[in-house]
């Protein structure tokens, strides 16, 4: 039976091919602009380390002077997302070996000029580089290509090696195994241990909010590296002071309270966060006794998600524009809708003749069902193509977005057939219904 009314729901579509094209349009160009902003605010919005949500924390320590504006959020008193260096060291010796910590990292900057060693200076290019240690890795999941991090042998005695981006690798050795070769960061000669693998995690959270959505840093140094090698680019690193150190030196900087760097720590279990919270807590005690916390604030960490939401690393214009997509395919169906009405209108004769020969109401809802689930099929597959262009187009567009934001998995493709079967079947509910209500008696008469 359901192949029947199928067969013409087909032969109405033909005999009426620019209404229902029209109508197939709509529904596509509806499913399209829909969809290419929810993919791009859904793509954006995901939790970039799903399986760590709860154990991975930023330590955000109540060190800002008295005399330091301080950010509110939410109306209250905010600690700063960075720390001194004395405050780094302090914590990373507190926990090496913890049992409550399964791995922390210090997060630093520098940029300098970058070649291989085999290429002449004149090929040495600018580049941005973060300074971390072994665990950074791991805690972050990051994926190797060829070879590993860098030993933790390495990290503790600051050892002039790197861990490079794939993207790198291909500019400098034509995406060949550089395992073991070596490449110049000024003066210095940097040791290949691995080459990440296409490594983009979306938001970028672990640094500062203006880096969320652009490309990862293409270098990664030991953090002891940076520091015993005096590594520091001003125009490069975010940091803020009460007053910045008279003697400007780097060992000044580092002795000052300058809040400079990110510390992250993974916990072995979410149920470590109480005790861990309560060493920082006696750690905050210790400092403002001392005299360094001057604030009455306490110190806490915050989660991946916490961090994202406070930052305000998602952007709300993204959110707005997924209720205007939206907003423009109830246009669009609404408009599809007016059409469906004035074709089954069209076919009032039709309908009373098969009223009269017994067909029931129920027959004539199930045709014009069947015919309305064939326009939204059609019009769903042509909105997921024309999504997918929709989405090349804006990788051409918002170039600072990484690529992998804007590509349609599929639990998405799935949800825009559903949305085009769904939304026309609530939309040609009203149209059917009129189509239902007609009289075979005054059909017949005027035929």
């Amino acid at each position: 039976m359901f192949q029947y009314y199928l067969k013409l729901a087909w032969i109405s579509i033909r005999k009426t091919p620019v209404l229902s094209l029209l109508m197939v349009l709509i529904i596509t160009v509806g499913i399209a602009a829909s969809m290419v902003t929810y993919t791009i605010n859904y793509m954006m919005t995901q939790h970039p380390i799903p399986n760590k949500h709860d154990t991975v924390q930023l330590i955000h320590l109540s060190s800002w002077s008295s005399e330091q504006p301080y950010r509110e959020l939410d109306g209250k008193e905010d600690a700063p997302s960075m720390m001194t260096y004395q405050d780094a060291e302090n914590l990373f010796s507190a926990h090496k070996t913890s049992p409550l910590i399964k791995h922390q990292s210090i997060i630093g900057t520098y940029r300098d000029q970058i070649r291989a060693i085999h290429q002449p200076v004149t090929d040495a290019r600018l580049r941005s580089m973060l300074t971390v240690n072994h665990d950074f890795f791991p805690m972050f999941d990051v994926p190797f290509l060829f070879g590993t991090a860098w030993s933790k042998q390495a990290d503790e005695k600051g050892e002039l090696v790197a861990v490079i981006s794939s993207k790198l690798n291909e500019q400098l050795f034509n995406g060949e195994n550089s395992v073991g070769k070596q490449i110049m960061m000024g003066n210095l000669i940097l040791t290949i241990s691995g080459v990440t693998d296409n490594w983009l995690p979306t938001p970028k959270f672990y640094y500062v909010r203006t880096e969320s959505f652009v490309n990862p840093r293409d270098i990664m140094i030991p953090f002891k590296s940076q520091i015993q090698n005096e590594l520091f680019a001003k125009s490069d690193t975010r940091y803020y002071c009460v007053n910045y150190p008279t003697v400007q030196s780097f060992s000044t900087f580092l002795a000052s309270n300058c809040v400079w760097l990110h510390f992250w720590i993974e916990l072995n279990s979410a149920t470590d966060l109480p005790q861990y919270n309560n060493f920082l807590n006696n750690y905050d005690a210790q400092q403002k006794q001392a005299g360094r916390f001057e604030r009455d604030l306490a110190s806490y960490t915050l989660n991946i998600e916490e961090y994202l939401t406070r930052e305000k690393m998602i952007p709300e214009d993204t959110k707005l524009a997924v209720w205007l997509a939206f907003s423009f395919l109830v246009v669009c169906l609404l408009n599809c809708m007016s059409l469906m009405l004035n074709k089954f209108y069209n076919k009032r004769a039709e309908v009373g003749l098969r009223r009269a020969v017994g067909a029931s109401r129920q027959n004539i809802a199930y045709q014009f069902g069947c015919e309305t689930l064939l326009i939204s099929i059609i019009g769903g597959f042509l909105g997921l193509l024309l999504t997918k262009l929709g989405l090349l187009a804006a990788q051409n567009v918002l170039t600072f977005l990484p690529q992998q934001v804007m590509e349609m998995n599929l639990p998405l493709a799935s949800m825009a057939l559903i949305l085009a079967i769904v939304s026309c079947s609530i939309f040609s509910l009203w149209p059917i219904y009129k189509a239902i209500k007609v009289q075979p008696s005054s059909q017949l008469k005027s035929m």
